[in-house]
């Protein structure tokens, strides 16, 4: 499946149900992508990271991005984005 184009954004917003849902890309990078998208139970603006799906399948990578979920959820800073939710879902990592 294609991880640049809508195949990602598709599998993504399976991956997410319907409480958070995609609105547009943000940007990426070497490790990730990252969406703008709508928290529809709190109504409210969030981003999405998604692991590349390349990356997804290596277990120390994984491991590396719930790393990186863990201790940017303690940090507490109005110019620091919080962490709501880590997950796995066969090769989406988010």
């Amino acid at each position: 499946m294609d991880t640049t184009g809508a195949g990602l954004r598709d599998r993504l917003q399976q991956t997410l149900g319907g409480a958070y849902v995609l609105e547009r890309e943000l940007g990426g990078g070497g490790m990730s992508r990252v969406f703008v998208a709508h928290d529809t139970l709190l109504g409210r603006r969030i981003v999405v990271k998604v692991l590349h799906r390349s990356l997804a399948g290596e277990p120390e990578m994984r491991e590396r991005f719930r790393r990186e979920a863990e201790a940017a959820s303690r940090l507490v800073h109005p110019h620091i984005c919080g962490i709501l939710d880590y997950g796995v879902a066969d090769e989406t990592v988010y």
